[in-house]
């Protein structure tokens, strides 16, 4: 409690010093994969969260780098804003790679949610029934299927359905879902038999993009792999050739 209630005095902080103003650079590049983790309509909440807690963060470094000084002397004191530049620029680029991770996560599950619309359109249901069906047992913790959730409430409510069909692929921010999306507004009035055709079609194409972000995933794996694998080598040699090289002195 006492921690929402620090980073809240330091968002008003922020706000009053109009230090979104004076970096706009710097925030827009975080609003923007704030927008894409959150949603457009919560990339600017967000964003401010973000720097607050950044700054709660700072703070905390501030006072270990003080008693540090203290302690150790004026030469630690480069180090620790080394140090607090260096936090900053990891934060930034935590949000890169947690982008990165969602977008991997709806191109791998976005097959497989195209398939289940598919059976369910060739058993006859409307596309809206499709829709309701599909996201009645979902994940909602998957970030296809929190948005997958969320049009289907739009839809209960009588939202228009292009608008909010944009809105999924706009809250996605993936390639993949906007050229679903783009499909089903240029088909679904058609309906029928071609209107499944042409998710088939699609559901194609979206498995190949599935095999080739698998692909990524492995060659990513076995780069990660080699590090420890050469630490293992020189390890394994030192302990078979330290006995030898002994027994020679």
């Amino acid at each position: 409690m006492k921690a929402w209630s620090m980073q809240a005095w330091i968002r008003e902080g922020l706000e009053r010093l109009r230090i979104y103003e004076r970096w706009p650079l710097l925030f827009e590049m975080i609003h923007v994969r704030m927008a894409a983790l959150h949603g457009a309509n919560r990339a600017a909440e967000a964003c401010r969260s973000f720097a607050a807690e950044t700054v709660l963060h700072l703070l905390a470094l501030a006072v270990f780098s003080a008693v540090l000084a203290l302690a150790s002397g004026a030469v630690m004191i480069p180090f620790c804003l080394l140090l607090m530049v260096f936090f900053v620029i990891f934060r930034v680029k935590s949000l890169e790679t947690q982008v990165k991770q969602k977008r991997r996560r709806i191109v791998l599950e976005l097959p497989e949610l195209l398939n289940k619309i598919t059976l369910l359109l060739h058993a006859g249901e409307t596309l809206h029934q499709a829709i309701h069906r599909s996201s009645q047992q979902a994940d909602e913790s998957h970030p296809l299927y929190k948005e997958w959730v969320k049009l289907s409430r739009a839809l209960k409510d009588n939202r228009p359905f292009v608008i909010a069909m944009e809105e999924f692929s706009r809250s996605c921010g993936v390639l993949e879902v906007s050229m679903f999306a783009t499909n089903v507004l240029m088909n679904f009035k058609r309906g029928g038999s071609d209107f499944a055709f042409s998710l088939e079609e699609l559901s194609h194409t979206l498995w190949e993009r599935r095999k080739a972000a698998a692909r990524t995933i492995g060659e990513e794996a076995s780069a990660k792999m080699v590090f420890p694998m050469v630490l293992l080598f020189c390890t394994v040699m030192l302990i078979v050739a330290a006995p030898a090289v002994l027994s020679m002195q």
